[in-house]
């Protein structure tokens, strides 16, 4: 009797499936469907625009003060050494008295 049932089954065609009959519902005009159908479909994303360019970012003064102290120190590294002292300032002698 199972075998019987099973092939009897197996003979019977297939329904469509859930969204498909939902489908088939809201071409019919049922609402509910449609509005299932819409719930179960969102809409596609807009399609990105143009990006916009952004201003130029100009530094700030600190940012421009730091990039001068680096250029200052770099070209102190590549200038020759001398052997004239010159930022010393010179001895000092006693005043006489």
């Amino acid at each position: 009797m199972l075998i019987a049932a099973l092939m009897l089954a197996g003979c019977q065609t297939q329904r469509p499936d859930f969204t498909e009959r939902s489908r088939q519902d809201c071409a019919q005009g049922d609402q509910e469907a449609c509005r299932m159908l819409e719930a179960l479909n969102p809409p596609e994303p807009p399609k990105p625009q143009k990006p916009v360019k952004a201003p130029p970012v100009h530094p700030s003064r600190v940012q421009t003060d730091v990039q001068a102290m680096i250029k200052g120190m770099e070209q102190a590294k590549v200038s020759a050494r001398t052997d004239h002292q010159e930022n010393i300032p010179p001895p000092v002698t006693p005043l006489p008295e």
